[in-house]
């Protein structure tokens, strides 16, 4: 055989064992694609299913609540970050609350130190999302485990799906996606969860909204009860008792009235159904101008059992009417009607106590209002951070000890930092040490940290700094701080890998400049 011969035999060879391992690489990843999968069980028995209730007996007022955990099964590697978003029907079925139990054997992340980020639940559109990070450069090899877990109710007859919401699913503002340490999609199969209701003859709800909030006499007032409902059949009739010795009934969700004269009426809706099961529900409406409620009081700082003079006469009723009684609800257990304006009280502890007042004028209109009132000396709240000119994505040191109790005998309890970055953590004084925390800023920028600090009597005080932090020094041109759904994630990449993201509603944003966002993020560092 010829050196070119040779030379084309191990060309061919080598093409084939690449073409081989492709293939061999391309069966393991479906495999595993396969075999990974997210699956929605019922926390107590496991199962991918849940039967609610019984043909013969009703569905309790609220529903039937239901518990369901969000598990991964199937080897994963390098697992980084994860969001789950979920769906449900709005009509059968309620979120009441969604969480994630880091000390918890089964989580994905145990052991590890996370991000957590608070349950987005919007009943409207329905559907749940919820997520975690860890913090770079971790990242946890699972093979089974615990996502989070969420609580629902069942509060109409049906059969319905929990279902994933899959990456990049538009449907929905929240979908589900799981990261890998280098911010790479790991992919998954998803399992649905079926939930069926079972319910006898049962009740309908029934509720309703009014508009305008405060009508006056003689305009017409918009009842609206389309958020009444039946769990196990239809609504047929809705019959309003408007308090002014008329009333109506209708099959319609919606109905004007018209009251001819001010004063305060309690409305009263009944929702019939077609089995002759009835609800009803009871709101009071206030017609005509209420009244105008302030209130001052001194001294400003309290001490214990001193007497306070509570000042209500700033307040007046309207159109030339009387304020007929001052009802004081001290926030202490103590509540007093008075016919004048002023009174004298003296709280027997230390503490933070709302006051509130309500006046009511001669036609039975009423209005409310309250302070928060603090009973003691407030702590001091103060504190350091080193180094004095922090940089992005390094340490900084805050240091709470000048902080001080406001008096001798009482003493700090609680710190809660906000670092302006829109993390916050909540710190028991148990030693020492738990007056430093220290915190690492994602981006350079101006931020402005503020320290409450929490006597034993629940009194509080403020104090806030402004922090400037620069830029690392070792950070390239082009690194970005990557926002990805409701996980903010300080992970840093070239510019061109943002392209894909963006297709999942992912912003970024430059280092220089600090990321707005109407959601709140809590933090635990």
């Amino acid at each position: 055989m010829g050196e070119h011969e040779l030379r084309c035999m191990i060309s061919w060879l080598m093409i084939t064992v690449i073409l081989l391992g492709i293939a061999f690489s391309s069966m393991n990843f479906s495999i595993s694609q396969e075999t990974r999968k997210l699956r929605i069980l019922n926390a107590p028995t496991g199962s991918n299913s849940i039967s609610l209730g019984s043909e013969s007996e009703p569905i309790p007022l609220g529903g039937y609540p239901f518990i369901v955990n969000i598990t991964l099964q199937g080897s994963t590697n390098n697992l980084f970050t994860f969001q789950i978003a979920v769906s449900f029907n709005k009509t059968l079925i309620r979120c009441v609350g969604a969480s994630i139990f880091p000390a918890d054997p089964r989580f994905v992340f145990y052991g590890k130190q996370i991000v957590q980020v608070s349950p987005e639940i919007d009943n409207e559109l329905g559907y749940i999302a919820i997520g975690a990070s860890l913090l770079r450069p971790d990242y946890a090899d699972v093979s089974t485990g615990l996502f989070c877990q969420i609580t629902f109710t069942a509060v109409k007859a049906g059969t319905s799906l929990l279902n994933l919401i899959p990456t990049n699913d538009l449907s929905y503002p929240k979908d589900t996606f799981l990261w890998d340490k280098n911010l790479n999609l790991i992919n998954f199969d998803m399992e649905s969860f079926s939930v069926i209701t079972l319910a006898g003859s049962t009740p309908p709800v029934a509720l309703f909204t009014f508009n305008p909030s405060n009508p006056i006499a003689n305009y017409n007032v918009t009842f609206d009860a389309s958020a009444s409902y039946d769990p196990n059949d239809e609504i047929t009739s809705y019959f309003w008792d408007f308090g002014d010795g008329t009333n109506e009934t209708t099959t319609k969700v919606a109905i004007s009235h018209n009251y001819t004269s001010n004063g305060t009426y309690f409305v009263n809706l009944t929702v019939s159904d077609s089995e002759g099961f009835f609800n009803s529900i009871l709101k009071e409406v206030q017609v005509g101008q209420i009244p105008y409620v302030t209130f001052t009081y001194e001294p400003l700082e309290i001490k214990l059992l001193e007497p306070v003079t509570f000042n209500a006469t700033g307040s007046y009723a309207a159109n030339g009417k009387n304020v007929d009684s001052y009802v004081w609800n001290f926030g202490d257990g103590n509540t007093t009607t008075f016919s004048d304006a002023i009174i004298v009280h003296a709280f027997s502890r230390k503490g933070v106590f709302w006051v509130n007042l309500t006046i009511y004028d001669s036609e039975g209109l009423h209005n409310s209002t309250k302070q928060e009132i603090f009973v003691g000396q407030k702590p001091i709240a103060n504190f350091t951070f080193s180094p004095t000119e922090p940089r992005s994505k390094s340490v900084v040191t805050f240091n709470a000890s000048l902080s001080q109790a406001g008096e001798a005998d009482d003493s700090i309890v609680l710190l809660v930092w906000d670092f302006g970055d829109y993390n916050v953590t909540q710190v028991n004084i148990t030693n020492s040490n738990s007056w430093v925390i220290q915190h690492i800023y994602l981006a350079s920028g101006w931020y402005p940290v503020n320290l409450t600090v929490y006597d034993n009597n629940g009194l509080y005080n403020s104090y806030v700094q402004g922090l400037t932090v620069k830029a690392a020094t070792t950070a390239p041109d082009n690194t970005y701080l990557i926002v990805a759904g409701a996980i903010v994630i300080g992970v840093i990449v070239p510019a061109a890998a943002l392209v894909y993201r963006k297709k999942r509603r992912t912003s970024h944003v430059k280092l220089k400049k600090k990321t707005p966002s109407k959601t709140r993020y809590f933090w635990n560092f």
